[in-house]
Formats: C-alpha cells, structure tokens, sequence
C-alpha cells in the first residue's frame, strides 16, 4: 500500500505555473495577485471584506484585537482546539476561559457556553468549528448578542462548509452569526497558500483596523498638491507584519478557483466512510447534523470501546502499513501553559481519548479509502 496521511495539500501544474508567473511581477508584496486573492474569498463566501495574512494564528490574533475588547476580561473557547488560538488570547493580553465540548462532536453547544461564562466577565467567545462541523451557531449567536459579547468564527477548518437556514444555504464566513471570521490556509487546509490565513468581516471600522495592525500599525495619508501626488504612513498604534506576499496569493487565488471541486471530492469520500462506519461494531463516526454541509477538512473516527492504550496501538499498527492518522486535538486543559486553568472536561477528555483522523484529501481515491477502512477495521479486531 502507497503512503497515505491524514490530510496533505495537491499542488498542480497550474498552480506552478501562476506562481511562478508572479516571480516577474513588479511587487511581490501587497501588489495585484494580494488583491485579487482578497476579492476571490470575498467572492467565495459572501463576506464584504478580507485580509491575507501570513497564518491561521495572526489572523485570530487580529481578530482578538480589531474589536476593541474591555481590557481584563475573558475571552471563551472551546477547550479541543489546536493551541494557536488560546495562544493568541494571551498574546492579546487578555484571560483565556476554557468551554468544555461536546463528547461526540468535539463542538460547544450553547449549554456549555451559559454554564462556563457565569459570573465571568467575558467580552468574546470564539467558535471554533472543529473538522469543518457547526453546533448551534444561530443560538450562540443570538445569546451573546444579549450579554454583548463579541463573537470569533474560528473556521480555519471550515472554508467551504454551508447550512441551512430559514430557507437559505449560508457560507461559514459569511459573518451573519459572528464579528469576525478567520481563515487558515496551512498545507493540511483545503486550499493552501504554503503558509497563510485571511480575516473576514462585514464591519468598515473592524477591516480598517485590522488592516492597520497587519501591516505596523501604517494609515496611509494621501497629499495631492497640484500636480504633485505623495503618500506618507502614520503609526497610531503598535502593529505587525502580518503580511501575506503576492506568490503565496498566487497559490492561494489558483487554487479558490478550484474549490468546488475539492470540496465534492472529500464529500465523496467523507460518504464511503460514513457508510462502511456507521454501523461498524468497532467504530464511530462523528455525527453532523442534516442543516450542515461539511466540506470536511478532516474525518475524525471514534472508537467504541476506547482507552488511550487501544488508539495509540491502533495508530501504531496502521502507521506499520503507511497509514499514518492524527489526533485533534489534546484538551488544551492538558497543556502546562493552560494547567493553572485546570477543571475537569468530560466532553473534552472523552473526545480526545476516542477520537483521532483519518487519511482524507484529494489524492486519495475511492480505491484507496475502501483499502484505507478496511485495513483500520482489520488492525482493530487484531488489538
């Protein structure tokens, strides 16, 4: 059996062929393709404005600080998540308050939310749409907007995921439940620019402050006297780079263009796996609910009768025959740098220890999915 991993990235020979058309371009940063990548997600998932940056994390962290938060406050999120995103809650400098999840889907469900929060000052809450899934994002919408907290779409899983709503089929990041979305385009994602990420809003202020802050704090000043036209930069506040450069855009904006594409593929074999899974005596799979249209980033299995031992000897054996799975993610609770925050997280704990991905992305082939299950069924029964 040939190699496969959990998710990897499918460059082609047109993506080759752009970037490398970018090389003779006459800016390399912040020029035409970084634009044009911009407008291409603005495009895709109807939202008004987009920022490429230079990660998942830095746009989080743009987020977190575009929106103008009461300073000592909390900012909640869910306690299975990959650690860049309590990270950049703390690089914020404000207090991160961990929200135990769901058992089965890895998500928190508004009850968990109102149980956490209680008696916190907590200014935002960002939703984290773990393996491309949503767990009552209109509720949790609607809540926050009463206590006037803010709210982060963390969907660097979730590009191309949709649901249905009142009649309508809506795009993650759309931001009709949230202030701000962000977006991660690592090799594992969906698309990917190598490295990069985008931030995505509805809101002029929170766009015209992000960015400032992606690229050194600058406002441009424009002076026009005559026939002479000059642009200067004034700094009102620290920023970064953040900045995403027009070959990484190259890739980026080639690779959008097939994305419908990409998606229906992993739907494809998403729905093997469902099929061979769902009634498997050894195994799990992740519920989603009907309103949902995954795009599935990853395809997590959980197994039935679960200990740590049993999935690290799992994982061990179908490693042996080039299968090679993932976990997503240890409890962050279980982090040293978050262990002062420590509680117990029976939905997170149950989670981590049943569930772990994997091989989904666009070079595996029907074939090879049907090889990939029936080899994870067989190692199992041998355990």
């Amino acid at each position: 059996m040939k190699l496969h991993t959990y998710s990897k990235q499918k460059i082609t020979k047109s993506d080759l062929k752009e970037v490398s058309k970018t090389l003779y371009y006459k800016k390399l940063s912040r020029g035409s393709l970084v634009t044009k990548f911009e407008k291409e997600i603005c495009k895709y998932t109807n939202s008004k404005f987009a920022i490429a940056v230079n990660s998942g994390t830095s746009a989080i962290i743009l987020a977190v600080q575009s929106l103008s938060l009461k300073k000592n406050t909390y900012i909640a999120l869910p306690n299975i998540t990959f650690v860049g995103t309590a990270n950049s809650v703390l690089l914020s400098d404000y207090k991160v308050l961990l929200v135990d999840v769901d058992e089965t889907t890895g998500l928190v469900n508004l009850k968990n939310l109102k149980k956490t929060i209680k008696g916190k000052k907590v200014s935002c809450f960002i939703n984290v749409h773990l393996n491309g899934n949503i767990e009552d994002i209109e509720k949790i919408y609607k809540f926050c907007k009463k206590k006037n907290i803010k709210i982060i779409d963390d969907a660097c899983h979730a590009l191309g995921t949709t649901y249905y709503l009142k009649g309508n089929h809506l795009k993650i990041c759309n931001n009709s439940f949230c202030d701000i979305s962000t977006l991660s385009f690592h090799p594992t994602k969906l698309i990917t620019t190598g490295e990069g990420g985008a931030l995505l809003t509805n809101n002029k202020n929170i766009y015209k402050r992000a960015l400032s802050l992606m690229n050194h704090g600058y406002q441009a000043n424009k002076i026009k006297k005559g026939k002479y036209f000059h642009d200067y930069y004034k700094v009102f506040y620290p920023g970064y780079n953040f900045r995403l450069s027009d070959i990484n855009c190259a890739l980026g904006y080639n690779q959008i263009k097939r994305i419908k594409k990409k998606i229906k593929h992993r739907q494809k074999i998403a729905l093997f796996y469902d099929n061979y899974f769902r009634k498997n005596k050894n195994f799990n799979t992740v519920p989603i609910k009907k309103t949902v249209k995954s795009a599935y980033h990853l395809y997590p299995l959980q197994i039935k009768n679960y200990n740590d031992i049993n999935k690290i000897k799992l994982m061990s054996k179908l490693r042996m025959k080039k299968i090679l799975t993932q976990i997503h993610y240890l409890p962050l609770n279980n982090h040293p740098l978050y262990r002062s925050r420590d509680k117990y997280f029976p939905g997170s704990q149950k989670y981590f220890q049943k569930s772990f991905s994997i091989p989904l992305h666009e070079d595996i082939s029907l074939k090879d999915a049907k090889k990939i299950a029936k080899t994870i069924n067989e190692e199992y029964s041998k355990i």
